[in-house]
């Protein structure tokens, strides 16, 4: 997302000392090439982690560690095997093998609910496997399954939610999948485009728990590839 600053400082407003005199042409076409530097310098981009977010319950870009660039510390502890790699931009979490776990936190009991993330598949499973992208215990999780279905669900009991959309993942090819949920309504987005919904009335449950990245909890179930840019928000925002 771009804003607008309310000001900038405009290079070169201050013209040099032989730059006095110069014919009215001159003058027109500085004013148009500093009208143009203007508009260039009067804009910033928000950062993709925002501390000052209160809805960002976790952030994680993965550039060589598991720090969470939220204000809410749910950093990401690494074992087994877990790598970094080339990510979607900067550096990735290779997750073909090992763990990544975060530790019990009240921050992610929410009433609405945004997952968003980057994956690169190395394989995609087959035979009626699945493999763990974002799981947070009895909370909520999305999962890459047989033939590149996505799956997003809230657990368990009777306010289960799932949406499924098939063959939308192939491999060696960088996706963004993003799962929102709010007033009992859920929306799958692939790459920012819709790929289904379900309005099930069912609501959010609360665990108190943790959340694991590139696997199951608590069985492993491995996804095969790379993770990037991995946020999660307490409301519900289109890609």
């Amino acid at each position: 997302m771009i804003v607008l600053s309310a000001c900038g400082f405009r290079p070169g407003m201050y013209g040099r000392a032989d730059d006095a005199g110069a014919g009215d042409d001159t003058s027109q076409s500085s004013d148009a090439s500093d009208a143009s530097t203007d508009a260039t310098d009067s804009m910033t981009v928000t950062p993709l982690c925002d501390a000052n977010d209160s809805t960002l319950r976790v952030c994680l870009t993965f550039e060589g560690n598991g720090q969470d660039g939220s204000s809410y510390n749910n950093d990401v502890a690494l074992a087994g095997g877990m790598t970094f790699g080339a990510g979607h931009t900067g550096q990735a979490l290779v997750t073909s093998s090992g763990t990544a776990t975060a530790g019990n936190t009240t921050s992610l009991d929410v009433s609405a609910l945004t997952m968003d993330v980057w994956i690169k598949a190395t394989t995609i499973p087959t035979g009626g496997a699945r493999a763990g992208i974002f799981d947070s215990g009895g909370r909520y999780r999305i999962f890459l399954q047989t033939d590149g279905a996505v799956r997003c669900s809230l657990s368990p009991g009777s306010t289960t939610e799932v949406l499924t959309a098939t063959g939308v993942i192939t491999a060696g090819a960088w996706r963004r999948i993003t799962c929102t949920h709010a007033s009992g309504t859920m929306r799958l987005y692939i790459d920012g485009a819709m790929v289904g919904s379900s309005n099930s009335g069912a609501s959010i449950l609360t665990s108190g728990g943790g959340f694991v990245v590139g696997h199951n909890n608590p069985t492993t179930e491995n996804f095969n590839g790379a993770i990037d840019d991995l946020r999660v928000f307490s409301a519900a925002v289109a890609p």
